[in-house]
């Protein structure tokens, strides 16, 4: 869940300009979105990802694909935050197969959250398979990553580099780890997922200054993800 979610789902998803005062959809919006964080907050993760179910479901019915995706690019990390890695990537399917609906201009960059997030959570699923089934799925965790290198532009160069970081991290290579995560541009990155996994990178690799400056901006960003990650020991990233 990275940069665009902030500004597309905390904006309410709306179109008009912010100098303008919001319409009663868009405003209705902006409270779900907040009800739902505040209820992720409260650890009522059911409760969150039933109002943000509700959200999308109206906004596909109103055909409005762009801001329905990133609903489902939510409860994709809601389910994550469950422990519930399979239902995870069932929502980021359900967010990749309603994008040939979407304008092309906000296409790419709803593109780039699903292959990211397709990538990380293959990751995770690689190391929760059994045995005769990790080669396989660590090659299909491969195969997205190599497609969001593919299609990332340069500005997205910390997204490459956090997705390095994980990689590394979790099959135990801290140096190459922590040299991906020392890419990230720290004084820039205010997304709550990046600075936490390079936190939780670079504190495994010895460098707990680093990883202290990458996580203090976390207690001032408010969104779904910086609740979500307080539920990290119980889903499919811990180890």
């Amino acid at each position: 869940m990275r940069g665009l979610v902030i500004v597309f789902l905390c904006g309410a998803c709306a179109t008009t300009a912010p100098s303008v005062a919001p319409t009663p959809t868009e405003a209705s919006e902006t409270g779900d979105y907040k009800e739902a964080v505040a209820r992720a907050e409260a650890a009522d993760l059911d409760g969150a990802l039933a109002i943000m179910n509700r959200r999308g479901a109206a906004l596909e019915a109103a055909g409005r694909w762009d801001a329905a995706a990133l609903c489902w690019n939510t409860t994709t990390w809601i389910r994550w935050a469950k422990g519930d890695l399979d239902g995870a990537l069932r929502e980021n399917q359900r967010m990749g197969e309603i994008l040939g609906k979407v304008e092309p201009e906000a296409r790419a960059g709803l593109n780039l959250h699903t292959v990211w997030d397709r990538a990380y959570l293959l990751r995770d699923r690689a190391d929760r398979v059994d045995p005769p089934e990790r080669q396989a799925a660590l090659a299909a965790a491969e195969a997205a990553r190599t497609e969001y290198d593919r299609i990332a532009p340069p500005e997205e160069s910390d997204g490459i580099a956090v997705l390095d970081a994980y990689f590394a991290w979790r099959s135990g290579d801290l140096d190459a780890a922590a040299t991906a995560a020392r890419k990230v541009d720290l004084d820039h990155d205010r997304d709550a997922q990046d600075l936490f996994i390079i936190a939780r990178v670079l504190g495994d690799a010895g460098d707990p200054v680093t990883a202290e400056r990458a996580r203090a901006p976390i207690a001032d960003l408010h969104y779904m993800m910086p609740p979500l990650l307080r539920f990290w020991d119980k889903t499919s990233s811990r180890k």
